[in-house]
């Protein structure tokens, strides 16, 4: 579907609204059989799967030896960043770090009946591999946007996965900056297998996170079960609602800035037809071939009403949500599935891609309907602990004596008669 003609939301038939919601990608199922095969290879071959599957997608031969990044490496690459440059990612590390700790959950008392205390309390995981996309551009930015949290939360052990063409100075130095513990020089699907089952180089972690393309999402749910995954991080996205007081500069500007990633997909929905046809006719002076893939899987949408435009909004999810309204408050009320939301001709999604300190790994594929960005949840877990005095077992015993009972447990009945017998309860 060509999509730089703007059409009316209105007209879109259910065949066009499925592919919207699938982002125009191919199936999992196409990729799925692929994906279990390197899995299943790197959990039973380890270094050796490694090294070939490095060899097949990526080009660069590679040893038992250097699959490891070493921390001489990382200091180096610091040590040749320009002054600018280290000042830019030292601020966006430390917002990030700011942005974190007021995120951190608190633990809690909670005594809902006299007798009985729970204590909530919230502990980092012990592990986190991170995985870091590579391709055409470098991202030293997800670097600094996912280790930092998991630092700053306390984890004891920071991986890092990345594509051996990732390796260049500025990925190595933000690496050090963020304050990696180990990193490989491996990616793709066996990536996250290594990180899952650990091979003779690379150890296993509790957690993976991290964005990443369709083979490495796949991968990501594969392992999940065995090891945890933090949310479908995919293929970026951007939905921008606007009406006819916004720039079509801005928003034209707004939709390239994203659709400049490989399998983005990129939306416009104006309740304004003239700012929706004036945003077109700059797209079709400045969209390459990349880009308009991008419209390709998104498009131009003119909405009859702002209760049509959030409609779609809340069906789609997108991972970034632009609003550029007169008045937002309404359209903010009614919204409930979005990644991250940002207000106003200043608020881009670049300025969060880079330097407002909110992780810029975001739910994709609709996974906002129930997923939220990364954030220190994500790194942690919450340990309930029960503590019940004599007057609180009293209490209780009867009703869980009644349910062991009704469910036919006689030994958890048992469990809890013995107390009284033995303990003169």
């Amino acid at each position: 579907m060509t999509r730089l003609k703007p059409i009316r939301l209105k007209v879109l038939s259910q065949d066009d609204i499925r592919y919207l919601q699938k982002r125009g990608l191919p199936e999992i199922g196409s990729i799925r059989k692929t994906v279990m095969e390197i899995v299943e290879n790197v959990k039973l071959k380890g270094d050796a799967a490694i090294i070939e599957y490095t060899k097949l997608y990526d080009g660069v031969e590679l040893n038992h030896k250097n699959l490891r990044i070493l921390r001489e490496e990382m200091d180096v690459a610091y040590s040749m960043l320009d002054g600018t440059t280290l000042e830019a990612m030292e601020f966006i590390r430390s917002n990030v770090e700011k942005v974190c700790l007021g995120l951190l959950p608190e633990n809690r008392l909670i005594e809902p009946v006299k007798g009985l205390r729970i204590y909530v309390v919230w502990k980092p995981i012990d592990s986190i591999g991170v995985y870091i996309p590579g391709g055409t551009n470098p991202y030293p930015s997800t670097i600094l946007m996912t280790v930092t949290l998991a630092k700053t939360v306390g984890v004891r052990r920071v991986i890092v996965c990345t594509p051996p063409k990732n390796i260049k100075p500025i990925v190595l130095a933000a690496m050090k900056i963020a304050g990696v513990d180990e990193a490989f020089r491996v990616g793709g699907a066996q990536a996250i297998a290594a990180m899952a089952y650990g091979t003779e180089t690379i150890p296993k972690v509790d957690k993976i996170i991290g964005p990443g393309g369709p083979y490495v999402e796949v991968a990501k749910r594969l392992v999940y079960g065995d090891v945890g995954i933090d949310l479908p991080a995919g293929p970026s996205e951007i939905l921008i609602l606007a009406d006819e007081s916004a720039d079509p500069a801005l928003i034209a500007a707004d939709l390239l800035s994203q659709a400049e990633h490989p399998y983005a997909s990129a939306i416009l929905i104006s309740t304004s037809e003239k700012l929706a046809l004036e945003v077109s006719k700059i797209l079709d002076t400045s969209a390459d071939s990349l880009t308009l893939e991008s419209f390709e899987r998104g498009g131009l949408f003119i909405a009859d009403s702002l209760e049509e435009a959030i409609e779609f909004i809340n069906m789609y999810a997108p991972e970034h949500l632009e609003i550029m309204l007169k008045n937002t408050e309404e359209a903010l009320e009614k919204i409930r599935n979005a990644g991250s939301i940002f207000i106003g001709p200043l608020t881009p999604v670049a300025l969060g891609d880079y330097a407002t300190g909110v992780s810029h790994v975001l739910p994709t594929h609709g996974a906002a309907r129930f997923s939220s960005g990364l954030n220190p949840l994500h790194l942690m877990k919450d340990l309930t602990v029960q503590i019940a005095d004599e007057e609180g077992f009293r209490m209780l015993r009867r009703f869980a004596e009644i349910m062991a009972r009704v469910e036919g447990l006689e030994m958890h009945y048992n469990a809890l008669k013995i107390r009284s017998t033995l303990i003169g309860l």
